[in-house]
This record gives structure tokens, C-alpha cells and sequence, in this order.
């Protein structure tokens, strides 16, 4: 059934929140948005699904905002299994919503196995089988976080503080440890498809998130990129969509 209204769709990170507005069967990403913004996105809906993994005071003044403008708001949120697909974790909620949400949005329509890659803060990776049990993932830190650590951690490594040097290989330091977090970061991709190989006859390995585009465009002929990923699977949590 398709949505008769408008609805928004509010991702509240660690760092930043991200909105999108949902229109029919379209997803409208807006990007970053900052609170003023969000008060006024409210406004304008009847309706929303928020998804927050930070933030708390941010969440808790959205809910309140919601219900004083008699905004319907539905929170998404992890359960043992959902459209279909199971959660892999014994105590589901400890699973982070926008891993889940990429998840579902991953299994929109798919119906093979599938590997779901998000570059963000942390990267995260989950696989999917073909009969959608989720089997798990992993979770490493993110191109920032990595050179970050890096320098905090290691005695006479320096590194660039913003940008990112492009060299495959580093003739200095701080070009060593750009190229090292790049591939690190692109590494996974490979290890993701090592494994599906093992375990699946046929998969699919979809990026998304804030640093997913630069390793796509890196490796295209492997991989596919849906920026709009963690909003598809908010867009499940709809009551539209879910008759």
C-alpha cells in the first residue's frame, strides 16, 4: 500500500543527525540537518519515524516536539525479527539501530544472500543468507577514527588533521598513514566477499554511509551503493507500509 502523505525520516547520530522525507514510494534525502531544522521539518509532517543511536537530550526534545505539534512518531527499533529477516544478536536491542535499519533496507526487494557495508563513524558489516537470517558481523573503527587512534597511540606518527592524501602508497609519514587507513578501510570489502563466497552461491555486497561513496567509486564492478539505505529500512516502520 502505498503512502498517502509525506512523512520524515530522522536518523539521529552519534555526530550528526540526517534527515529524509518519505513521499509516496520516493525518498527525498535531505543530508545533515542541524536542530533549527529539525524543528521545523516537524512542523511540516504529520507523521515520522526516528531513529536515534546518540544524542539522548537531542531524541528526548524531538519526541516532545513531535507530540506538542501532534506529529504521529513512530520509533524504530530492533526486535528478534522484522519484514522478514531475523536478528543474529540473543539480546536483539544491543544490536545498533542503524545497522538494523540497513539491514532491512538491504532486503528490500533482494532475494539472495547479501553482505551490508556502512562507513560511517564506526564501519560496520552484516551478512545476510538467503533465506534472510541475519548471521552476524563485524565492527571496526572509521577512516577518522583509525588515524586518530593512530597518532594518540604511537610515538612519532604524525597526521594530516583534515583531508586525505590520495597516494596508493605514502612517501612520508602522513601520506603513509592516509593510504594505510584508506586500505585498511577498502579491506574490507574483499574480506566481506571471501566470506560470502565461502558461505553463499550467490550474494551481493551493498555500501552506505557518510565514507561509502570514495570506496565504491574504488571498486564498482564488486560492490553497489545505496546512499539511501538506512532510510529504506526507516521507511519499513511506516504503518503504510507495513499493512
Amino acid at each position: 500500500m502505498s503512502v498517502p502523505y509525506s512523512a520524515l525520516l530522522l536518523d539521529v547520530g552519534n555526530s550528526r543527525t540526517k534527515a529524509a522525507v518519505l513521499q509516496k514510494e520516493r525518498i527525498i534525502m535531505l543530508g545533515p540537518v542541524s536542530d533549527e531544522d529539525i524543528g521545523q521539518l516537524i512542523a511540516k509532517s504529520q507523521s515520522m519515524v526516528l531513529a536515534a543511536v546518540g544524542n539522548p537530550l537531542l531524541t528526548d526534545w524531538i519526541r516532545k516536539e513531535a507530540q506538542r505539534r501532534r506529529v504521529q512518531c513512530i520509533e524504530a527499533r530492533v526486535t528478534a525479527k522484522a519484514f522478514g529477516i531475523s536478528c543474529a544478536y540473543e539480546s536483539p536491542s544491543a544490536l545498533g539501530i542503524d545497522r538494523w535499519l540497513a539491514i532491512l533496507g538491504a532486503g528490500c526487494g533482494r532475494h539472495r544472500a547479501y553482505a551490508v557495508i556502512d562507513y560511517g563513524t564506526a564501519i560496520t558489516c552484516d551478512f545476510v543468507d538467503a533465506e534472510r537470517n541475519h548471521l552476524g558481523g563485524w565492527i571496526l573503527p572509521g577512516v577518522n577514527s583509525m588515524r586518530g587512534a593512530l597518532v594518540q597511540t604511537t610515538q612519532n606518527v604524525a597526521a594530516r588533521k583534515t583531508g586525505w592524501s590520495r597516494m596508493e602508497v605514502g612517501q612520508n609519514t602522513m601520506d603513509c598513514v592516509d593510504a594505510g587507513c584508506l586500505s585498511a578501510a577498502q579491506g574490507i570489502i574483499y574480506q566481506a566477499r571471501e566470506f560470502c563466497r565461502r558461505h553463499f552461491a550467490d550474494f551481493e555486497v551493498i555500501l552506505c554511509g557518510g565514507d561509502a561513496e570514495q570506496f565504491w567509486r574504488k571498486n564498482p564492478d564488486v560492490c553497489d551503493f545505496q546512499p539511501d539505505l538506512i532510510f529504506k529500512g526507516m521507511a519499513l516502520f511506516m504503518p503504510e507500509k507495513q499493512a
